[in-house]
């Protein structure tokens, strides 16, 4: 990584970090820099819409100067005054130490591997060139026809050349073009960035219910994931929908049972940038609008509605309009005819369920052990043997996780497979494969949750950490 990208990433993090204390979003350091970095790369991309629909180029001093800007005009003076250098060495203590509650000799093994698992797939993804069909037919080249022309609307859709993804909302090849524009010569840095993003969140969320061996081990397993695992070396769009749907569930998730509202701004943030990256996570913007909807219900509370509707309507129509308008892209070169749901494609997305989620095989596609190793088999497992008690404390996040599945899956009976060119059967053994990487870190953490799982990893630690 060279100087000028290290740059733009800390320009980048640093705008989401004064967006969020803007916000007043309290956590760990850590974690606030997580969301600072998501956060961030997704306001580079609204920085280069805005400038590409009031027809001015984006370029790398362009974007340094909007950073420096929008981070000095939420930047909070008074309090940065008031910060002397005692309370920088007691929150850089806060942030590396590395407390009981959250670390031991077990937990700090598996972070190693997880570490070694890091290393491996970054010396490939670094080394290799971008390669896969969807990058070089769409994100990629999108990503460096926005760098060199300096905004969104390129000469390539004017000569319908965009690519199938061309359609899609700009947040993931704007991320390219930040890099290309910052110096960087291989984009896929990025795809480490939503992988380490992905597993930390999780991290973050999930160890404020287990213990610290318990999460690490649950890290581990998302970590290693197989097919997850490979997709940090490739340049497609599946690992930052992982990244921003974590975002925006798991503090979802906080919110609803804590009533932490701290944690439901960073939610509605990441229902935001998720359909700004892809607008067929609207599957998880229904089913997070269901969850806001119960507690409007519960509690009469306007606010949490008003916020989440705002964050799914102007993303998902300020894109659109842009399309229709500005792309000047027909409804039929979006969407298609649509398609007629049959008992026949029923029957074969049940079969690919099973294949999945259980431990089948169908068509072409691997087993679904070999995909997503045991994420999907042992959380099922776990979830079954404490489902009583689960249901009463979290049941909300089953019916979260049912929701989403359900549009999530009704939007590939819908497909139009003309305008895909393909078949249904090969859409569930690519693009449908590969979007249940959103569904991990969700039943991950349900299992992680239970009952019996906490109760399991505190009869291990106090077993073989105690201090007695």
């Amino acid at each position: 990584m060279n100087v000028s990208l290290l740059w733009g990433l800390l320009l980048a993090t640093g705008s989401g970090w004064v967006l969020l204390e803007k916000l007043k979003f309290k956590s760990s350091f850590a974690e606030k820099l997580v969301y600072s970095l998501l956060i961030g790369l997704g306001l580079q991309s609204l920085w280069m819409f805005v400038l590409d629909v009031f027809n001015f180029q984006f370029s790398q001093p362009i974007l340094t100067v909007v950073n420096l800007v929008f981070t000095i005009a939420l930047s909070d003076f008074n309090k940065i005054r008031s910060y002397k250098f005692d309370d920088f060495k007691r929150d850089l203590k806060a942030a590396i130490s590395f407390q009981k509650e959250n670390f031991n000799a077990g937990s700090l093994l598996v972070w190693l591997v997880i570490g070694g698992l890091f290393y491996l797939i970054a010396v490939k993804s670094m080394f290799w060139p971008t390669t896969e069909h969807d990058a070089i037919g769409t994100f990629d080249k999108l990503g460096i026809w926005y760098a060199i022309e300096g905004k969104i609307h390129v000469s390539l859709y004017d000569v319908k050349l965009q690519g199938a993804g061309g359609i899609y909302p700009p947040l993931f090849p704007c991320s390219i073009a930040y890099v290309y524009l910052y110096g960087g010569e291989n984009p896929k840095i990025l795809s480490l960035l939503y992988y380490v993003s992905s597993l930390l969140i999780f991290f973050f969320i999930t160890k404020r219910y287990l213990s610290s061996f318990g999460v690490a081990i649950f890290t581990l397993v998302l970590a290693w994931a197989p097919e997850f695992f490979s997709h940090a070396a490739l340049l497609l769009s599946n690992l930052p929908s992982t990244a921003y749907i974590a975002m925006a569930t798991l503090p979802l998730f906080v919110w609803y049972k804590e009533n932490d509202f701290n944690y439901f701004k960073v939610a509605a943030l990441g229902i935001f940038f998720s359909l700004w990256l892809r607008q067929d996570l609207v599957a998880f913007a229904a089913a997070g609008g269901l969850l806001v909807f119960i507690y409007f219900l519960k509690t009469k509370s306007w606010k949490p509605i008003l916020y989440y509707s705002l964050s799914v309507i102007s993303s998902f129509l300020v894109w659109s309009l842009y399309v229709k308008y500005s792309l000047e892209l027909s409804p039929a070169e979006r969407f298609g005819s649509g398609s007629v749901i049959t008992m026949q494609k029923i029957k074969l997305t049940a079969s690919y369920f099973w294949a999945y989620f259980g431990t089948g095989q169908t068509g072409d596609s691997a087993p679904g052990y070999f995909l997503y190793g045991v994420v999907f088999i042992v959380a099922i497992l776990l979830l079954l043997f404490s489902v009583k008690s689960f249901f009463k404390q979290w049941g909300f996040t089953l019916l979260y996780f049912a929701v989403a599945l359900f549009f999530y899956t009704l939007i590939f009976l819908l497909i139009d497979e003309k305008l895909q060119e393909a078949t249904l059967q090969s859409l569930m053994e690519s693009s449908f494969k590969r979007g249940l990487f959103c569904f991990m870190p969700i039943i991950l953490f349900q299992a992680a949750v239970t009952e019996r799982v906490i109760q399991f990893f505190a009869l291990i630690e106090n077993y073989l950490w105690s201090e007695e």
